[in-house]
């Protein structure tokens, strides 16, 4: 009698379907921090240009929006565009760092857009359509850096 053949090797895993192992490690970032970080990029660059056009705007034109008392406008105005253009920059930064899912950059964008959501009430208290509109973006922006916190967290492990 003869003996029966062995069984045949086991098929090969088809490698080709397998996934990337470094796609596997980056973390997927949620559609609300994506959005988070393009308001911000936004926000920051709107506040930028009105920085820069506080700092560029004349005296003359300054002296037709009108006076406080002995306050040197000029000097105000400049001090303001100065803000708003330090402000802006660091939004930008921000936005980019929560698109790239750093922790820092959630609590930069946290910390920037409570000072903004100060600046939203202040302009809703001043009776201010946009001020509205600015405040709820940054309540937008609180709210989704600090619910989305997890996703911060996983890139970091990556």
């Amino acid at each position: 009698m003869m003996e029966p053949l062995p069984p045949p090797p086991p098929p090969r895993p088809d490698t080709s379907r397998q996934p990337d192992p470094v796609r596997a490690e980056t973390a997927v970032r949620p559609q609300l921090v994506t959005a988070a970080g393009i308001i911000l990029i936004v926000l920051g660059a709107l506040q930028a240009v009105a920085g820069l056009v506080l700092m560029t705007v004349s005296p003359e034109d300054l002296a037709r929006i009108g006076s406080v008392g002995n306050i040197d406008l000029e000097r105000v105005a400049r001090g303001v565009g100065l803000f708003s253009l330090v402000m802006g920059g660091l939004e930008i930064l921000a936005g980019t760092l929560v698109l790239r899912l750093s922790d820092g950059g959630r609590i930069l964008a946290i910390v920037l857009a409570s000072i903004g959501l100060l600046g939203g009430i202040a302009g809703v208290s001043g009776g201010s359509a946009m001020g509205i509109v600015t405040l709820s973006l940054y309540v937008f922006l609180i709210y989704v850096l600090f619910t989305s916190r997890a996703a911060f967290r996983g890139a970091r492990r990556g």
